[in-house]
């Protein structure tokens, strides 16, 4: 792009396809356009039909064209899907003299050398993101470089995918005519725009709760420690409630968002709910405790799952979790993953000061009508500032642009992106 604080990003979600393009500049984001639809051609983050999705995701860069007047030609993507996998890894480095300056090249060598060899040949690297340096034995070093030492530790994650579902993606793109700049994980987006700071210092949970998925991500300092995905969202809630009072499924996931309840103890009354089918009540009559009933076994099916992926995690996580995705909203959810974890749970908001004052003045006008509700638009927000901080990147972290290759896997493209 030539512009480079202008930048467009596009989140490949279970629920919905989301674009949103705009500048980012002094930490603020000047939102130019914003588009969405519902998924076709995706599931679960995954691209299954090249076609379709390839034709919703170029409707709707005309959409922010149209709106911006300015013609987009490369984005960033985001992606999820159960084929993610993460792991942690150390490295160590003995600096070849005595007390030896640290400089850019001895951190691409001791990164190289904590990589962690992945389970299948099937798998791309797609982040690496270091967490702390370590310098003689002095950790929770963000940038060595400059320093004196003897001895250079890093302690990383990597995150990788299925190497299909990331070129099914960037051909999803490709289709349209635009270019990717790069493919990032949607939790690192929809992190870098909904935490603060202060909670990844003490260590939180960020829990995106879609239609399809749940993707779960702890971090402990900037950069997340642990990222996964689970089958299990919304959608699955909707469909025990079609299945339990049989009715459609379009019914149930309407009650769900106007009736449902996570825990029973939180019902305001019991009266019960008419089904009604243009405009008139068909007769069918639903329990407002039965379906409470039903709508919590589900979700603590669901909050065991992730507790039993991050049970060994939950000491670390001070500032204990933050809830996004369209589920999050679900009344009581928030309070049966307290009463689990015994920990604190937020629900998270796209962080203000990233769109508001001077930002807001500056919202094309076309789109002041959402007001502060950029819910759907969360991950591909923050797609825009990730965007940015990568392209930022080169001038004080060169590494950041080097690429390594790891021949156990094939020519894969191992882009360091750690954000320091």
């Amino acid at each position: 792009m030539e512009d480079k604080n202008f930048i467009a990003g596009i989140d490949l979600g279970s629920s919905r396809i989301s674009v949103a393009v705009g500048d980012y500049k002094d930490g603020e984001i000047n939102i130019k356009g914003l588009a969405t639809e519902g998924s076709v051609g995706v599931r679960g983050g995954v691209v299954v039909d090249l076609k379709v999705a390839s034709e919703c995701i170029n409707r709707l860069i005309k959409k922010v064209e149209t709106k911006t007047k300015r013609e987009i030609s490369s984005v960033f993507v985001g992606i999820s899907g159960q084929h993610i996998y993460s792991a942690s890894s150390e490295g160590k480095l003995v600096l070849s003299a005595d007390q030896e300056e640290i400089g850019v090249q001895h951190l691409k060598e001791v990164i190289s050398k904590a990589k962690t060899s992945l389970p299948s040949l099937g798998l791309e690297v797609l982040h690496i993101l270091p967490s702390e340096f370590i310098v003689d034995n002095t950790g929770g070093i963000r940038n060595p470089v400059g320093l004196f030492g003897k001895e250079l530790k890093v302690k990383l994650t990597s995150i990788a995918g299925l190497t299909t579902a990331i070129q099914n993606a960037i051909r999803c793109i490709n289709l349209t005519g635009l270019e990717v700049e790069q493919v990032v994980l949607n939790l690192l987006a929809t992190g870098e725009v909904t935490l603060y700071p202060e909670e990844k210092d003490l260590g939180v949970g960020l829990l995106d709760i879609g239609a399809h998925l749940t993707d779960i991500a702890v971090y402990k300092g900037e950069c997340p420690i642990y990222c996964s995905a689970l089958p299990y969202g919304g959608d699955n809630l909707s469909r025990d409630i079609a299945t339990h009072f049989h009715i459609p499924l379009k019914e149930a996931e309407k009650i769900k968002k106007s009736d449902g309840v996570s825990l029973r103890y939180l019902l305001d009354d019991s009266k019960d709910i008419y089904i009604e089918r243009d405009g008139k009540t068909n007769g069918k009559k639903i329990n407002r405790l039965e379906l409470a009933e039903v709508i919590e076994r589900k979700c603590e099916m669901i909050v065991s799952h992730i507790l039993k992926r991050i049970e060994n995690l939950l000491p670390f996580m001070g500032a204990g979790f933050v809830l996004t995705g369209g589920t999050s909203n679900l009344v009581g959810l928030k309070e049966m993953i307290e009463e689990k974890t015994e920990l604190p749970v937020r629900i998270g908001k796209l962080r203000p000061e990233l769109i508001h004052s001077p930002a807001v003045p500056k919202i094309n006008p076309e789109i002041t009508n959402l007001g502060t509700n950029f819910s759907q638009y969360v991950t591909s927000l923050g797609l825009i500032a990730y965007g940015k901080r990568l392209m930022d990147k080169g001038a004080n972290f060169p590494w950041e642009k080097e690429s390594m290759y790891d021949k156990t896997v094939g020519r894969v493209v191992n882009w360091l992106k750690n954000f320091f």
